[in-house]
């Protein structure tokens, strides 16, 4: 995978060498993340032992965080656009407990909280569009292929027992090396400001390989909201 990416990396910045005009921007943004499919859950139970870790992390609840990109794209005279966008986030998932399940006990706890799953990447994503212009507002709409280099994964949580007591998760999660997306995105540009939104859906399966896991499949839902501000 990494080679076609380097691949088009390389063509995208050759063309823009040849390009007549060219944009840099870069930005930040805010998620909201959710998984689907059919591993993916709203509600689980925390499985307690020497490390206790929640049954299935891959919640179908929204969860919000960040990330930054920096940007280049080369705009041609039928306002056809080819780009290339690369960047950072932290995606956050969140799924609700109802139970424990002690090992000193055959029978589940009723419980209360919270687990969260925290996923780091390192993105890149090559896109194709098309500039619409009114007065001193430029629209750009796009549609790429985003690649997500998942960096780190783990999942946090705080659990309430109805007996009182109290459980913590932290634990690493072993999950995908990449995550492969599709990307569609919305800018609005005023002078050098843009507002940015878009939206990509994840087709590499997290939930593969889960024990106990049957018909397979937790896919990412990215819901980007941002700010960009144009280099040149």
């Amino acid at each position: 995978m990494r080679k076609p990416l380097l691949t088009i990396a390389l063509l995208f910045f050759v063309t823009l060498l040849f390009a007549q005009k060219t944009e840099f921007s870069f930005g930040g943004y805010t998620t909201l993340m959710h998984f689907s499919g059919p591993s993916a859950t709203a509600t689980t139970i925390l499985n307690r032992g020497q490390v206790d870790y929640t049954n299935n992390p891959y919640g179908s609840k929204n969860g919000n965080s960040f990330g930054i990109f920096v940007q280049g794209q080369y705009i041609q005279k039928n306002n056809f656009i080819i780009g290339l966008q690369t960047g950072t986030d932290v995606l956050r998932s969140k799924v609700n407990i109802t139970e424990t399940t002690p090992s000193s006990t055959p029978y589940p706890a009723y419980a209360t909280g919270t687990t969260t799953v925290s996923n780091q990447y390192i993105n890149l994503n090559p896109f194709i569009g098309f500039r619409l212009e009114a007065s001193k507002i430029q629209l750009d709409l796009s549609a790429g292929v985003e690649t997500a280099f998942v960096t780190r994964s783990y999942e946090e949580g705080m659990i309430y027992s109805k007996n009182g007591a109290v459980y913590r998760t932290n634990n690493n999660i072993r999950n995908l090396k990449t995550d492969n997306r599709i990307k569609l995105g919305l800018a609005a540009y005023y002078e050098r400001v843009s507002i940015n939104a878009s939206y990509a859906h994840g087709f590499s399966d997290y939930a593969k390989g889960m024990i106990g896991a049957q018909n397979s499949g937790a896919y990412t839902n990215v819901l980007r909201f941002g700010i960009g501000f144009k280099i040149f």
